[in-house]
């Protein structure tokens, strides 16, 4: 992608991915959350290179990376003798900023807002770059520090009918079909991304180069989530039925008793750390180039999430799947129920849970490239990386059940504490991959 990435009104290195031809975002809770490529999610991330990921999965989150604090991203659709070893979709490289691609020194930075119309909120996006370079006795130096800072204010109000279709004999109509229930859903979230890189080099001569670098990602997160799913019911009694013209698709009706109207809120705050340290050389003479690389990764990801459901019994409701007024999915109104009394809701669940992962790796590589000067295609590569992951997760849970007993009633209700404690290491790893470019062929090793 463009060097000049930083300059696009984007807030997140996902929104500018979403310009690569091939590459799909999801969108969603504020901003672009989920990268595919050819269609497909299982993607491996690098930074400079390197494997970098989240406490909580194999690859880091794009969209904690600001697209501020990013010099260029590649994206690759298949394996070549220089790449980490990629996901079933490909592989994204992160690129940062380092000082001596300045030729001197730089001083950089800017404030932004984002005004999230739902909300009313204003979220922040701010940066600055300080870049120094040197020229000793020894070689060129330089040293680079960057900070980052973006917030996210967002409010969702979706309501959304059923992808799952009940048919029903109608007297008068015969067969009518209609969507099983509408989800009437309100979520919103604060949600903070602090970001800090600093890089330093050190080119003694043309042909050599010593580099060190230095990344911290942070996520913090605070929502809540209001669900509010209302059933049609296949045994519900049905009144007032208008089907869409031409068809026996239901666009309105009413329904009573054959359903229950389900709701859910809850409560999450998330927090994430990752710490990547690395170092290594660039050797080059003529067609030949050697490097080498290592790297420390840690991430630590934590939540905490408290779910409460409940039920109203059985409510009249009157459904507008189709409407032509405004945006979004179907309509749903209960009707001659008080939804400001207690007594008319009943108890299903209370949950709350938290998890901590965390997870650290520690990885080297050696690279050599060779041109054989006969072609552009014609060309050697050969690279050897040993790393070596340690994953562990825990969760503590507190479930409280009930058996549909009113908010008023008094009744004891059954406790279950589960703790489950998980650790996962995986072995050491050596991978050697070879291509000789020339012959168009391809070895690997693995033990």
């Amino acid at each position: 992608m463009a060097e000049d990435i930083g300059k696009l009104p984007d807030i997140t290195a996902v929104e500018s991915l979403a310009r690569i031809t091939g590459v799909q975002v999801n969108y969603g809770e504020g901003g672009a959350d989920g990268t595919r490529v050819r269609g497909l999610p299982d993607l491996t991330t690098t930074y400079n290179g390197r494997e970098i990921f989240t406490a909580q999965g194999r690859a880091v989150a794009l969209q904690d990376f600001p697209t501020s604090g990013v010099a260029r991203i590649d994206v690759y659709k298949s394996a070549t003798a220089n790449l980490v070893e990629p996901g079933i979709a490909g592989l994204i490289d992160v690129r940062s900023r380092r000082p001596l691609d300045f030729r001197g020194d730089r001083i950089a930075g800017a404030i932004g807002g984002a005004h999230w119309y739902q909300s009313q909120r204003l979220g922040i996006e701010a940066n600055v770059l300080v870049s120094k370079r040197w020229e000793t006795g020894v070689g060129d130096m330089g040293l680079l520090v960057e900070g980052s800072y973006t917030d996210i204010n967002f409010l969702d109000s979706l309501r959304i009918n059923a992808l799952n279709v009940i048919s029903k004999n109608q007297p008068g109509l015969g067969t009518i079909y209609f969507p099983a229930f509408v989800n009437v859903k309100y979520p919103t979230a604060d949600r903070w991304r602090p970001a800090v890189n600093s890089s330093f080099q050190w080119k003694p001569n043309s042909d050599l180069e010593f580099y060190a670098d230095f990344l911290f990602q942070g996520f913090r997160g605070r929502g809540n989530g209001k669900n509010f799913l209302v059933n049609s019911g296949v045994q519900a009694n049905l009144s007032n039925v208008v089907l869409l013209p031409d068809s026996n698709l239901v666009q309105s009706m009413t329904a009573q008793a054959g359903g229950q109207t389900n709701g859910n809120r809850s409560v999450i705050t998330a927090k994430t750390d990752t710490y990547q340290a690395g170092s290594g050389l660039i050797y080059t003479s003529g067609p030949l180039r050697l490097s080498g690389d290592v790297a420390w990764t840690d991430s630590t990801y934590t939540q905490k999430n408290i779910n409460f459901n409940y039920q109203i019994n059985r409510p009249i409701r009157d459904f507008t799947f189709d409407s032509d007024v405004g945006e979004g999915g179907g309509a749903v109104l209960i009707q001659d129920i008080d939804l400001f009394d207690p007594s008319n809701y009943y108890i299903t669940a209370l949950r709350e849970n938290g998890d901590r992962n965390h997870g650290r790796d520690l990885q080297g590589r050696l690279d050599a490239f060779y041109s054989l000067r006969r072609g552009l295609d014609q060309t050697f590569r050969t690279s050897a990386r040993r790393s070596r992951s340690i994953r562990q997760a825990r969760r503590a849970t507190l479930r409280c059940r009930m058996t549909m007993h009113v908010f008023a009633a008094r009744t004891a209700a059954t406790l279950t504490w589960g703790r489950s404690t998980r650790r996962i290491t995986t072995p050491r790893s050596i991978g050697i991959l070879c291509e000789a470019a020339m012959r168009a062929s391809r070895c690997s090793n693995a033990m």
